[in-house]
């Protein structure tokens, strides 16, 4: 069947889809200096109501005229062919469904694909994190693989950092392991505030293990020095 199509639709009109009808269309101002609106002031005024009626399928009407004429509630049929040679509008044919209520409304889409759209945008939605958001099954088993402990004081890390800077995530599981990951708790950094060293013991830093590796050395040497002086010692 043959449909017209507003030309450059989804370039003018920029308001969201998923909000069922829009409340309004856009005309640009820069149409007055487009040389192809030679029309009648008449014409001029079908053809905004065209793009009125074509907001309710996303830039899409039914190609006859009569049809435009009662949905637009014009006194005249609209010149399509006019429109279609000024480049205003696309006349294409295609399978499309493009029922039009008398009064130009959209029909309704089916219950189940509304539904399906508004779950997968709870879904995907950023929140605050649970006030019972604990060690899960999935965490232990990933920290188990890539060999981290102390989960309980990763836990009491993430939880007070995301409380007192209101993080928001939309997987808290996702985001809890990244956080072990990154080491929020501090685990073996010898924080000084003596944060998170419940059950463990802060590692040295390359500088201490240093003078460690010589202060050990050079007891090793004075202890050889020592045998040594008492092997030679007179008797």
């Amino acid at each position: 069947m043959e449909y017209i199509k507003i030309r450059n639709w989804d370039k003018w009109q920029t308001y969201r889809k998923d909000r069922g009808q829009p409340p309004w269309i856009k005309v640009h101002r820069c149409v007055m200096r487009d040389p192809e609106w030679v029309l009648t002031d008449a014409e001029r005024g079908q053809l905004v109501a065209m793009w009125l009626l074509a907001a309710d399928r996303n830039g899409v009407i039914p190609a006859s005229p009569k049809i435009i004429q009662k949905l637009c509630f014009m006194e005249k049929p609209p010149n399509i062919n006019k429109f279609a040679e000024l480049g205003f509008i696309e006349i294409e044919r295609h399978q499309c469904d493009v029922n039009m209520a008398s009064g130009g409304s959209q029909s309704d889409q089916p219950k189940a694909e509304t539904e399906k759209k508004r779950e997968e945008k709870k879904k995907n939605r950023e929140t605050s994190i649970p006030t019972n958001f604990c060690v899960s099954d999935r965490v232990k088993k990933w920290a188990k693989e890539k060999g981290y402990t102390n989960l309980e004081d990763h836990l009491e890390a993430f939880k007070l950092s995301c409380s007192a800077k209101g993080y928001k995530y939309i997987n808290w599981d996702s985001a809890f392991m990244k956080a072990i990951r990154d080491n929020w708790a501090k685990i073996n950094q010898g924080d000084t505030n003596g944060a998170y060293k419940r059950h463990w013991e802060p590692q040295k830093n390359w500088k201490e293990m240093e003078i460690d590796r010589a202060a050990a050395e050079a007891n090793r040497l004075f202890a050889e020095g020592s045998k040594t002086k008492e092997g030679t010692h007179p008797s």
